[in-house]
């Protein structure tokens, strides 16, 4: 069963002076990305399967970015852009 979708949280901590984080994770989906990355510490166990842990990331593993912009088109770049993109597509194709 796990957590419930309101009870899944993530934390991520960071001191400093170290070149790392501390990441506590209770969502099933960033915890399925997690567990990919890093080992789990202290893992917490339902039914044979892990529905917490805390992780240790480095500092080069963790990435803060601005979101992206929101390209606006016109309706004559769209057409532009989906005729080279189908273009690609058949010359790949052939």
């Amino acid at each position: 069963m796990g957590y419930s979708s309101e009870e899944q949280e993530i934390n991520i901590n960071k001191i400093r002076t170290e070149d790392k984080f501390i990441i506590y994770c209770s969502d099933s989906t960033w915890l399925t990305k997690l567990l990919k990355i890093a080992e789990p510490i202290e893992p917490e166990y339902e039914d044979g399967r892990i529905i917490s842990a805390r992780f240790e990331l480095g500092a080069n593993q963790v990435s803060l970015r601005k979101p992206s912009k929101k390209r606006e088109l016109s309706e004559e770049q769209r057409l532009a852009i989906a005729e080279r993109m189908r273009n690609l597509h058949m010359k790949k194709n052939d």
